[in-house]
């Protein structure tokens, strides 16, 4: 709460504009949020509802900046999926390619044979080999 009054405080001054008050309610779902742009995006938030405000708490500028802020969290959610998700498959990919190599060599690159120690047919030993190569 100190710090969301403390921004409110400096930006209003910055901006040469009154200060506004925001209600309890909305500071608690300020510190609920997860703020992964840390201080900075705390400080653009208060920044914008400030600019957007005329001299008063407006609740609804709150909730349409909050709503624009969690959607843009989320998109950044998903493209860190995305590219978990793609460290993941390149992980496991290099990892199946590296166990046929070594069975390869273990069954002294007789397909036949390493397709049998490894439990799969011949064809899919072959496909995996030329997917992952």
């Amino acid at each position: 709460m100190i710090i969301v009054a403390d921004l409110v405080k400096r930006i209003s001054s910055k901006y040469g504009i009154k200060p506004i008050s925001i209600p309890d309610h909305y500071v608690h779902r300020l510190m609920q949020y997860t703020w992964s742009g840390n201080i900075r995006q705390l400080e653009n938030f208060i920044e914008r509802l400030l600019l957007l405000s005329d001299s008063f708490f407006d609740p609804d500028v709150f909730d349409e900046l909050f709503q624009e802020l969690e959607t843009h969290n989320i998109s950044d959610l998903n493209a860190h999926a995305r590219v978990v998700s793609q460290d993941t498959l390149q992980k496991r990919e290099s990892t199946q390619k590296k166990i046929i190599n070594e069975v390869l060599i273990d069954a002294k690159f007789c397909k036949s044979k390493a397709a049998q120690m490894l439990g799969i047919s011949r064809t899919t030993l072959w496909r995996k080999m030329k997917t992952l190569s």
